[in-house]
């Protein structure tokens, strides 16, 4: 068999490559990522920053939920929209009667200061000096 002429130039050798000396490995514990139930994830750079998460952060991720689960949780989160909802305005109505009586007070305030001032005699006018 013949040798084939190549169009491309030779290539040139290349000098091998020296042994790379690795560092050894290192385990520094942040900065870390934390998970949390409801999907979200955060970066801390400490242990006090990590520990002030909260019990409820993970340092490994959830796994996803299994399929009705989710719809669990909305009919939970409804029915907790909807005592909030019921706290909220039995909040508003207490706060709208303790408005009325502290109006009623002032006026009754009022209405005491005019009684009072009625009973006193009219102030006496200081007399000229000649």
């Amino acid at each position: 068999m013949s040798e084939q002429q190549s169009n491309y130039p030779r290539a040139k050798s290349v000098p091998p490559v020296k042994h790379i000396t690795s560092l050894p490995y290192v385990f520094r514990p942040f900065p870390a990522a934390r998970y949390h139930p409801d999907g979200r994830s955060m970066l801390v750079h400490s242990q006090e920053q990590a520990d002030g998460l909260g019990e409820e952060w993970s340092p490994t991720p959830f796994p996803p939920q299994p399929a009705g689960t989710q719809q669990k949780t909305d009919e939970q989160n409804e029915r907790l929209l909807t005592a909030l909802n019921e706290e909220v305005a039995a909040h508003a109505e207490t706060t709208q009667e303790l408005a009325n009586m502290e109006q009623q007070s002032r006026e009754d305030l009022a209405d005491r200061d005019e009684q009072i001032a009625d009973l006193q005699p009219p102030a006496a006018k200081p007399k000229k000096r000649k």
